[in-house]
């Protein structure tokens, strides 16, 4: 196999050597800073969740989380953004701890990354153009309204949503309020996106749509951590997959490598995800 210099394998070898700093005092280009979950655990009552699980993701790269429901795929996604609390182990974005920062550098890391929930996570008591003009705010409160505004009825133009900017979030159907998820990640042009399902729910030209829009982020360099159970799509957009069973990471490689492993619990997985496709 081609040995790449952002492989997971070796990556932290090559890339290291940043001094334990302020955040954003030497991150320049946020799609250039590794996440880095190292022994992290996650235990609720007497049930670990995680254990104990450690795993470098390469920036300016796609890698899909794929394994069975409950295998813990999504937790690590939030553990990645910094979404769930953990029990024990570090969150890394270069060589700096997201669980040291300041409320200064907090900001400054969530202005640059975007999180897309599977069920959409949308402010209920806010109708959409409030749930997507915050970000912008938050991100730059010296933003004109007008210029908000303009942000995001492009961005409901662009998926033909125009009818749904004055109504709340339980007006709208699952598919909808996963579009308006997928908005209100992207709208400040973050360079890390965590995407859990980006897909599901959707309907064909939304989805046609979304997916355009992931592989022109792709071209741009964003850092893209995606939660997917549609194999196709991690074929296609995936630069590396890491296939994860009993809640423990099983498989992590290049798509390529992947794809002719013969990890028996990866060829059975991949195997069901076949046949889904057949059926639908």
């Amino acid at each position: 196999m081609h040995r790449d210099e952002y492989h997971p394998l070796y990556y932290r070898r090559c890339h290291s050597g940043h001094s334990d700093q302020a955040l954003g005092a030497y991150i320049l280009n946020w799609n250039e800073v590794p996440v880095i979950l190292k022994d992290i655990s996650l235990i609720v009552g007497s049930e670990y969740i995680l254990d104990s699980l450690s795993i470098d993701f390469i920036p300016s790269r796609v890698t899909v989380l794929m394994g069975g429901s409950g295998c813990g795929k999504s937790t690590v996604l939030k553990a990645a953004a910094g979404l769930t609390p953990l029990s024990a182990g570090k969150v890394l974005y270069g060589d700096q701890s997201i669980y040291s920062l300041n409320q200064k550098e907090y900001a400054k890391m969530q202005q640059n990354t975007g999180f897309m929930f599977q069920d959409g996570a949308l402010w209920a008591n806010k109708n959409i153009i409030e749930n997507l003009s915050l970000p912008i705010i938050i991100s730059d409160n010296s933003v004109k309204s007008e210029s908000v505004e303009k942000m995001v009825m492009d961005g409901l133009k662009a998926f033909n949503m125009e009818f749904a900017k004055m109504i709340r979030p339980a007006a709208l159907s699952a598919g909808e309020k996963k579009i308006i998820s997928f908005l209100r990640a992207v709208i400040t042009d973050p360079d890390i996106l965590f995407l859990d399902e980006p897909t599901s729910f959707i309907d064909n030209r939304s989805s046609l749509k979304l997916i355009k829009n992931l592989f022109r982020f792709k071209k741009e360099g964003k850092t893209i951590i995606m939660v997917t159970h549609d194999l196709k799509l991690a074929k296609t957009l995936g630069d590396y997959i890491v296939f994860m069973n009993d809640r423990k990471i099983e498989l992590y490689d290049t798509v390529e490598a992947c794809l002719e492993s013969d990890n028996e619990l990866w060829r059975n997985f991949i195997e069901d995800r076949s046949s889904d496709s057949m059926d639908e």
